[in-house]
């Protein structure tokens, strides 16, 4: 079977130092899972769109970004039940994430990081949405740092 996809980005950087880069990843495969076959079936696992969308700025003493990521919904694994093996989606989710950094001095910088900042959560389900699976919350993950270059 045959696996297709398409890749879209675009990116451009202003004079003034914001710029922003945006990419879409359309992909099918042939190989998917027939929920309504209970047998084993092979199916390729982890194929899925995507998008990113990210805005920065930089100059010489500070830089910033802001991304969005998306991913759409996946096949991540089958386990075997009482039915015969079950498929297991992700179902489609996004984040933002945040940084900061600015250059104190020639060798000493400072960065913070925010991940996931709009503290989604990741669901997995099996042939229905109906059939949850888990809910994963990591929350909101911040992060500070500095880096000196000898």
């Amino acid at each position: 079977d045959k696996l297709n996809g398409v890749e879209l980005n675009a990116q451009h950087t202003f004079r003034n130092g914001f710029g922003f880069s945006a990419n879409y990843t359309w992909v099918r495969s042939g190989l998917k899972y027939d929920n309504a076959q209970l047998g084993e079936q092979f199916a390729l696992e982890g194929v899925s769109n995507s998008a990113n969308l990210v805005g920065f700025y930089e100059d010489s003493k500070f830089s910033a970004r802001v991304a969005y990521n998306w991913r759409g919904q996946f096949l991540t694994g089958r386990f075997d039940g009482t039915g015969g093996a079950n498929p297991i989606y992700v179902e489609p989710y996004g984040q933002v994430d945040v940084s900061l950094g600015y250059k104190l001095t020639e060798k000493l910088s400072v960065q913070f990081e925010a991940i996931n900042l709009n503290d989604a959560i990741t669901r997995s389900h099996e042939r229905t949405k109906e059939e949850l699976v888990g809910v994963t919350q990591t929350g909101r993950r911040f992060l500070i740092g500095a880096r000196y270059s000898f």
